[in-house]
């Protein structure tokens, strides 16, 4: 491997690392989201 082809794959696992991090905060929001209708719909079904 030349210079050229470990910075491109130097690049690569950061733009991966970054996707990683979106893909596990937008799973958190709709882990977090799910249980707000859920809590929501229990209490509307309550009233």
């Amino acid at each position: 491997m030349d210079i050229t082809q470990l910075k491109q794959m130097k690049d690569i696992d950061k733009e991966l690392a970054q996707y990683e991090k979106a893909v596990a905060n937008l799973t958190s929001q709709k882990t977090v989201l799910k249980d707000i209708i859920e809590k929501s719909y229990i209490a509307w079904r309550e009233m």
